[in-house]
């Protein structure tokens, strides 16, 4: 029966009966979790220091976990028979036990004494991991420190190794076909990358120049799970200060200073761009044999085209910045509260190794992506973001608040000089994401001491998302040619709620 979108009608029942089909998918998460653990207050047994007055603190344990999952597709869903799948869904199934130990233990060296606070925290944990045929163990450990010479001022500093171990979806993906990369810089009639260089990829000579682009910049990426996968660590260093005045009653302002290294990390393949980019200028055998091209040269004509992306452990990811937070809350007499409250993030460096170096090329094997968006750096990383809230309540219960979100403009990466970004064309129009503030508006009241109304609007004034084009905007990090992930692009949302406690 035919779809007729040309003529007042044309889109008949019938025809509607004759495209569409159900799809069905059955998702299963189970976690069991066993855990004992042991408390000791060191003041009630004499554990203490002579310059405080609280002992110290210990904690001992041990946990097992056993976490499972089951997606069931039904042959629509695993076929990739349904519009805007972009892809197979397979049915997915597996799971992993963990055994641990741990402990943390926590010493006020000094408390309430000639200085306000001295206190050193450490902890430990052991953790045994049974994968289908990988076993392996992690360690993980912290130590931090806070000191407080008065009351008003706190420093705090601290260490932390933490793993993340692989899950069962980055695990037990069964191979499948999905969209991944955006271009081809060997398509099209003026290919960005010579013929020497395509050849590499497996376009010859004849193709050179009229292998066909992707009207709609999807190209093809072959995903699949790793069962041997590596857990990411990471080493965070944290410094900051928390300032509470006492001149200033109600404020509390506190700055922290972050540096994160993450080795091994997880990643579905090396990347798209990533491939095409350093088999250009390295030749490097192994990272062209992932590109896989179909008869016509093409990455998406048909299912032999695809770049292989399955889940490996690439180099690592670095970041570096600063947290903020600030508070005040005024009582105004008998008139009502003000409260005041800011958090935001200042982003220094967000930096990933993918770890493919090639010294002829000025390659380091590294990039960065702060202030950057694409299809590269993926979902927008605005070097300065926060969340600013106005309220005031009324002696009756009665308040209104006020929030404004704000993320600061990026700039798509193939603007970026680094060579390890992978240089593309690009519309005018992509180049860059401006600044975008958001406006969200609640209400509330509370009705005796039982009842809680609340009444409100996010994105008030109705500000639509900034947008861009598919050639950068692509699944997993965006879509609808924007990042829902970063920007509000439900566009103007009332709620109402109400909460009774009994």
């Amino acid at each position: 029966m035919p779809y007729n979108v040309f003529q007042t009608g044309g889109i008949t029942q019938a025809a509607l009966n004759y495209l569409q089909t159900p799809g069905f998918q059955r998702g299963h998460v189970n976690e069991t979790v066993a855990d004992l653990n042991f408390t000791l207050d060191g003041s009630e047994y004499g554990l203490q220091t002579p310059w405080s007055d609280r002992g110290v603190g210990i904690n001992v344990g041990g946990e097992y976990r056993k976490e499972a999952l089951a997606t069931n597709t039904d042959l629509e869903f695993s076929t990739g028979d349904l519009a805007g799948q972009g892809g197979p869904t397979p049915s997915i199934s597996g799971s992993f036990d963990v055994r641990e130990l741990f402990t943390e233990v926590q010493v006020p060296i000094i408390s309430h004494s000639f200085i306000e606070e001295f206190t050193v925290t450490g902890g430990y944990r052991y953790s045994d991991y049974k994968i289908a045929n990988n076993h392996f163990s992690t360690n993980t450990y912290k130590i931090e420190a806070e000191l407080a010479p008065i009351r008003d001022i706190k420093f705090r500093a601290g260490y932390n190794r933490a793993v993340r171990a692989p899950n069962v979806v980055e695990l037990f993906t069964p191979t499948t076909l999905g969209l991944a990369g955006s271009s081809d810089p060997c398509a099209g009639t003026a290919p960005k990358f010579s013929l020497a260089q395509c050849q590499l990829m497996g376009v010859s000579a004849l193709q050179y120049g009229s292998v066909a682009t992707n009207p709609a910049n999807q190209y093809n990426g072959l995903f699949s799970g790793n069962a041997s996968l590596k857990p990411e660590t990471a080493d965070t260093y944290t410094a900051g200060v928390v300032l509470q005045p006492r001149f200033i009653p109600g404020f509390a302002f506190t700055a922290d200073y972050f540096n994160i290294k993450v080795k091994d990390l997880i990643s579905p393949g090396l990347g798209f761009s990533n491939i095409l980019n350093f088999c250009a200028a390295s030749a490097d055998p192994t990272v062209c044999g992932l590109i896989n091209r179909d008869a016509a040269g093409s990455l998406w004509l048909d299912p032999s085209a695809f770049i292989d992306l399955g889940t490996v452990n690439i180099g690592g990811l670095k970041t570096t910045g600063v947290d903020v937070n600030a508070s005040y809350a005024h009582k105004f007499g008998g008139v009502g509260t003000l409260n005041l409250s800011m958090v935001g993030t200042y982003l220094r460096e967000l930096q990933v190794d993918t770890g493919l170096v090639y010294a002829p090329a000025n390659l380091d094997g590294t990039y960065r992506c702060e202030g950057f968006f694409g299809a590269t750096c993926g979902t927008p990383s605005p070097k300065w973001r926060h969340k600013f809230r106005a309220g005031f309540t009324l002696p009756n219960g009665l308040g209104i608040s006020g929030q404004w979100r704000y993320f600061s403009s990026v700039k798509n990466d193939v603007l970026s000089s680094d060579p390890d970004m992978p240089q593309d064309s690009h519309r005018p129009g992509d180049n860059k994401l401006k600044a975008m503030s958001f406006f969200d508006l609640a209400l509330t009241a509370r009705l005796g001491d039982k009842l809680n109304l609340r009444l409100g609007a996010n994105n008030v004034f109705d500000t639509e998302p900034p947008v861009a084009s598919g050639n950068v905007v692509a699944p997993p990090f965006g879509n609808g040619n924007t990042y829902p992930q970063v920007y509000d692009a439900l566009g103007r949302f009332l709620f109402a709620g109400v909460t009774v406690d009994f």
